[in-house]
């Protein structure tokens, strides 16, 4: 999912993309995909661990 924006992106033609915003329950994969969304700045929201997703940090 986050190839295709980062492609975008590096080829001048960033999505107009409100919030990217990462649910996961793999903090580490999390913080990369953030990591890459905001590289291309891309605004990011990330989920990993929330007690609201019923999966602990």
């Amino acid at each position: 999912m986050v190839a295709l924006p980062e492609e975008a992106a590096f080829d001048g033609r960033p999505f107009d993309i409100a919030l990217v915003r990462v649910h996961s329950a793999n903090p580490a994969g999390a913080a990369r995909i953030g990591q890459a969304s905001r590289r291309w700045e891309y605004r990011v929201r990330i989920d990993a661990g929330s007690e609201a997703l019923r999966y602990p940090l």
